[in-house]
């Protein structure tokens, strides 16, 4: 067997990369896909990372930081909010232009699709290019507000006076305004777009893969920027590796290195 054979017949990874919806100002239409999932997370150097509850380091240091400031603990640099957030599996039914030149889905900006490609480094003209809706499998990571307005369109949304079910019919998310300022607005279309919209079990991601999952010294020197996330994710490796061979050379020693790493003094 040749080197190229025996590429192409190794086993793909079974894991793929989460890909989330982008909500920009407009109109974007989903399908909820499943009943969405609650999580509680920390951001940590702009990365999410699910909380440990009980054994949580931050919420721990949050804690004493309330003993000890107050109302005052929340502006102290060292408090780290515990946010909640519901993820979802969508079907981004958004109508939209594939560039053909880097192949980034381009939204509508306000009523129109722009002229060019908005990608910096393409700009490839879009206007001779067809319009579809994506169809496409993403995560929606939402807050309480829009979570809260989905259970009120599912107890709504009725025929017979019998709840429809979220997952039967498509939803408009109305965006408005970006950063903080921004506000999403959801409600079912008018008229009901309810039809059927099958999607392959294996297309849905894994709700557990949406969010870094850490242990609390990871957490810790990670928030004390002594490693990075990278750094992270190749010591586990190293040490399944030392845990899994029987051959112990040098292993005392990368010991060593592996607890300076993850020392949180």
């Amino acid at each position: 067997m040749d080197i190229k054979t025996f590429a192409e017949t190794k086993p793909k990874p079974s894991y793929k990369k989460v890909e989330y919806i982008k909500l920009d100002p407009g109109d974007h239409i989903i399908r909820v896909l499943q009943v969405p999932e609650y999580r509680e997370l920390h951001v940590i150097n702009m990365v999410s990372v699910e909380c440990l509850g009980d054994e949580c380091p931050l919420c721990n240091n949050n804690r004493m930081l309330w003993a000890k400031l107050g109302k005052d603990a929340k502006s102290n640099p060292a408090y780290n909010t515990r946010q909640s957030r519901s993820f979802v599996n969508v079907l981004d039914l958004t109508p939209v232009k594939i560039c053909p030149a880097c192949g980034r889905e381009v939204k509508k900006h306000g009523r129109n699709f722009p002229s060019a490609c908005p990608e910096p480094t393409c700009g490839e003209i879009l206007t001779k290019v067809s319009e579809a809706p994506l169809s496409k499998v993403k995560i929606y990571s939402m807050g309480k507000t829009v979570n809260d307005q989905l259970v009120e369109i599912n107890r709504g949304v009725k025929e017979n006076e019998v709840p429809v079910g979220l997952e039967n019919y498509d939803i408009v998310l109305k965006v408005a305004g970006v950063g903080t300022a921004r506000t999403t607005l959801a409600e079912e279309t008018k008229p009901l777009a309810k039809y059927p919209a099958s999607v392959p079990e294996d297309a849905l991601y894994p709700i557990n893969n949406c969010l870094i999952h850490l242990t609390g010294d990871e957490m810790l020197v990670f928030q004390q920027g002594k490693v990075n996330l990278k750094d992270i994710f190749a010591s586990r490796k190293v040490t399944t590796s030392v845990k899994e061979t029987e051959e112990d050379v040098n292993s005392e020693e990368l010991q060593e290195e592996l607890n300076k790493l993850f020392t949180t003094e």
